[in-house]
């Protein structure tokens, strides 16, 4: 979580050596329900799709996943608004699937 007076890019610096560390230690960011996900929007099957077109669903998978995870941790009364949006997007979108 981001504290009250940091700035924006030590945060940001902060958030990118987590998510550094974490792959680095052969962790994963995101599991397979984000890739099926992406793979099906993509209208892909694995026995159809490349490898190419799997790392793909993958990087897009680990770039939404990061891209939440982000505005989750930025400090609140900087971004709430945003996150409001975000979450009202996102619920939108849940909804109507």
């Amino acid at each position: 979580m981001q504290e009250k007076h940091s700035s924006h890019k030590a945060f940001h610096d902060q958030f990118n050596n987590c998510v550094d560390v974490i792959e680095h230690c052969g962790g994963t960011l995101v599991n397979c329900k984000d890739v099926e996900s992406e793979r099906s929007v993509l209208s892909l099957t694995f026995q159809t799709a490349t490898k190419e077109q799997i790392t793909q669903a993958k990087q897009t998978a680990k770039y939404k996943l990061l891209g939440v995870s982000y505005l989750m941790c930025v400090y609140q009364s900087r971004f709430g608004k945003l996150l409001e949006d975000t979450e009202k997007l996102t619920s939108l979108v849940l909804t109507s699937s």
